[in-house]
């Protein structure tokens, strides 16, 4: 939810967090809760409720969506129950709960609310220009190929950036940001957006200081200080924001800055007791105090080049910069995921449900490895208590609340981070985003899957469920026997 899935990448691929390369052989599976038709495969439709013959709104292991399957999606985001996937050469598809205008006007009635339960167009006159979609509690921002800013929803709080007191908006507008940016991400009811001179400007809420300053809602955008350094990436949880920064100063390592609420240690600062938890709010930016190794990470690599005009060339050297590491937050935690291997990923904030791994179940200030979550992340993303990441070779791994870890067996929490094998055999992905309750992942079929026959070797015609695709798997393990 505004999850990690909050902070998609600048246009290039900054980090782990990114889109995938648009192929028509992509698929997108979903689970966990569908009660909004948040999974995107119709209301009653799971494969777990035509098995058990029960409609309870729930899908434990991945289901494929059938309305994305073998189109060439580039690009997803969930917000707290809803999605929106951004399919190459059409649009963006919205899909779940409505009610604010987070999915346009294509919303449908149930019950007196507005919920769209398969993924369907919206019907804006600028999406096939878009690039990528971030997806807050309620509101939704996309990001055109020109470095323009659009966005749409629930503007109760600004978080729209038109500067207007309209309470929603169902048809996508411009954000007033002044510069052509590379980077958006959307909070809870506050945004980020990432210029191509490396200048973070936020607008929204500010109850907490989510905007890096003081004062109440902005509806338009402001630019948040940093000191002298360029920013390479940004995220935004519930209610604070998280910036990796570049200083001014030569051969400086990169820094992890933050601002906003610390009531759950998400800015990594210690309660004034001196306690392990959090407390209070930070209006300033600062940087955070990070582990000795993981300072030594981010001195890696060399100075950006030098960027010519447009976004893509900026961005270019955004990403060459910032390949050391990105950031991730959760609703109320923060993540440093640096690009080596064997550089493992660190995380702090609010601890409860496991979400920090370690058995600990509080907040926690200091930075540290999440359990034996492997570096080299290409993907990271919270909900609301649980957690789902994409390991360098395309495997799931998931920690957190049952009932949502994307394995049928889970039927007690995990508390650390856990590879899941079935989904990790059949996928091969490169992107997840978690909602309040849901999960959804954009990869492909491994290649045993495609030699299994079924689909003549094309994972884009695959028309199967899980449970249809293992027993093809067996039935390949069978022949591939006889043979030998």
């Amino acid at each position: 939810m505004l999850s990690a899935s909050g902070a998609a990448p600048p246009l290039t691929d900054l980090s782990g967090l990114h889109a995938a390369a648009a192929s028509s052989g992509a698929l997108v599976v979903a689970w966990g809760r569908n009660d909004w038709g948040q999974l995107g495969v119709g209301l009653g439709e799971t494969s777990d409720e035509r098995q058990r013959g029960r409609a309870d709104g729930h899908q434990l292991a991945p289901q494929i969506v059938p309305a994305l399957r073998g189109r060439p999606v580039a690009d997803l985001s969930c917000g707290e129950l809803f999605c929106l996937a951004l399919v190459a050469g059409d649009g963006v598809y919205g899909w779940g709960w409505a009610e604010q205008g987070q999915l346009g006007s294509v919303a449908a009635a149930r019950t007196g609310h507005h919920m769209v339960p398969t993924p369907t167009l919206l019907p804006f006159s600028h999406h096939k220009s878009i690039a990528r979609v971030a997806a807050g509690s309620f509101h939704a921002l996309a990001l055109r190929h020109e470095g323009i800013v659009l966005s749409w929803g629930s503007n109760e709080r600004g978080q729209l950036g038109w500067g207007g007191a309209a309470p929603m908006a169902r048809v996508a507008g411009q954000a007033e940001v002044p510069q052509m940016c590379t980077q958006i991400a959307a909070g809870g009811e506050h945004s980020l957006a990432l210029d191509v001179d490396g200048a973070v400007w936020a607008w929204g809420t500010n109850e907490h200081g989510e905007l890096g300053g003081e004062g109440g809602v902005r509806g338009r955008p402001l630019r948040v200080p940093l000191g002298s350094g360029r920013a390479l990436h940004v995220a935004a949880g519930r209610s604070f924001s998280l910036a990796l920064v570049r200083p001014a100063r030569a051969a400086a390592a990169l820094e992890v800055w933050s601002w906003g609420s610390n009531e759950s240690a998400q800015l990594s600062l210690r309660r004034a007791d001196g306690g392990a938890g959090g407390g209070g709010a930070a209006t300033a930016p600062r940087p955070l105090p990070l582990p000795a190794a993981a300072a030594a990470a981010l001195a890696s690599g060399p100075p950006p080049p030098a960027a010519d005009n447009g976004a893509s060339n900026a961005s270019a050297a955004a990403a060459a910069a910032a390949a050391a590491a990105w950031v991730a937050c959760g609703p109320a935690q923060g993540m440093l995921v640096p690009a080596a291997a064997d550089a493992p990923p660190l995380v702090w904030g609010d601890g409860r449900d496991g979400l920090l791994g370690g058995g600990a179940r509080v907040a926690r200030a200091e930075p540290r490895p999440l359990g034996a979550l492997p570096g080299g992340l290409r993907a990271v993303s919270f909900g609301a208590t649980h957690a789902a990441a994409v390991g360098a070779a395309g495997e799931l791994y998931a920690w957190g609340a049952p009932r949502l870890l994307a394995d049928e067996a889970a039927t007690q929490p995990w508390p650390e981070p856990r590879l899941v094998r079935e989904a990790s055999r059949l996928y091969n992905l490169t992107t997840v985003s978690c909602g309040s309750t849901h999960c959804v992942a954009l990869g492909r079929c491994n290649e045993r899957i495609d030699l299994c026959g079924v689909c003549g070797g094309d994972d884009s015609t695959c028309f199967l469920g899980d449970r249809e695709v293992a027993q093809a798997l067996q039935m390949s393990a069978a022949l591939e026997s006889r043979a030998s």
